[in-house]
């Protein structure tokens, strides 16, 4: 009887410190420095896009998949061989893109003081924003929940993920989040339920060594994303900017053996290597 007490006095100023930081972290008069504003209302704001692409180099696209036809290789859509040796084919897949965040220059320190009080409580309490989503925090006006559902079919070209307006300032980072696809998504496939899935691929594998050809077929409703460097800190003006997020198709399937992993761990390792092996091409939005 006597430690319940303790631990609800500790609850209570741990609850107590968060709210403090929401009413006076900031300091009087203090304005957000998020890519959502400046803290001037009338500021301007100016269109920010974000799209998602591949880069296919060291990889065998489509018609160039060579092999026996009747087994299955006209209708590959990609084939590559990854890291361990292992030889993969893609014939269908999607991936899904649930949430794209730019982040300011100043709010991209966990320490900053200028950093939103309610993303260093969230920090405080171990969870990182990178891994965050269909959560009921905050919104930024540069946040875009897309739940954009992408075509693997269609690889070879960017995809455009939605456009936010923003106030005019140095952007340094982009978060980008792959999750669960809402079940009234615009873009959802009818050849699969995709609705509350990130990822599903079909395709088929075959070891290093040799041998027969195993088919594969993997989902997950995983979430996972990364908080990635732009190469620049451009000043968002005029027209607007393009923040494209490149993946790396040759290293999408690095580190997974089929013979040994599952189905859900090797999806897992898909959505890992999608984000660990991104950048972010910065360009000035063309109308």
């Amino acid at each position: 009887m006597g430690a319940r007490p303790k631990v609800g006095l500790v609850l209570a100023l741990v609850v107590a410190g968060l709210w403090s930081h929401a009413g006076c972290s900031a300091g009087p008069g203090a304005a957000p420095t998020d890519a959502a504003g400046t803290g001037d209302a009338a500021a301007p704001t100016h269109e920010l896009h974000y799209r998602v692409a591949w880069d296919t180099a060291a990889v065998t696209l489509g018609r160039d998949v060579g092999g026996d036809a009747a087994a299955g290789d006209a209708a590959a859509l990609f084939a590559l061989t990854n890291d361990l040796g292992v030889r993969f084919e893609v014939h269908r897949g999607w991936l899904v893109t649930y949430s794209m965040e730019a982040l300011a220059c100043a709010t991209t320190r966990a320490d900053s003081p200028a950093r939103p009080w309610w993303r260093r409580a969230w920090d405080a309490v171990g969870v990182q924003p990178a891994y965050a989503g269909h959560g009921d925090l905050p919104v930024s006006p540069a946040q875009l929940e897309a739940s954009h559902v992408e075509d693997l079919a269609t690889l070879a070209v960017a995809d455009e993920v939605g456009a936010v307006q923003v106030a005019r300032q140095p952007l340094c980072q982009l978060h980008v989040l792959h999750g669960r696809a809402d079940d009234d998504a615009a873009t959802l496939p009818t050849e699969v339920t995709l609705a509350r899935t990130t990822l599903h691929l079909e395709g088929r594998w075959r070891p290093a060594t040799g041998g027969a050809w195993q088919p594969f077929t993997w989902r997950t409703k995983v979430g996972w994303g990364a908080v990635l460097d732009l190469p620049v800190a451009p000043d968002i003006a005029g027209a607007g900017l393009e923040l494209t997020v490149v993946r790396s198709l040759a290293r999408l399937f690095d580190a997974i053996d089929p013979a040994e992993a599952s189905e859900l761990d090797a999806a897992r390792q898909v959505l890992t290597n999608a984000v660990t092996h991104a950048r972010v091409v910065v360009a000035p939005h063309l109308h």
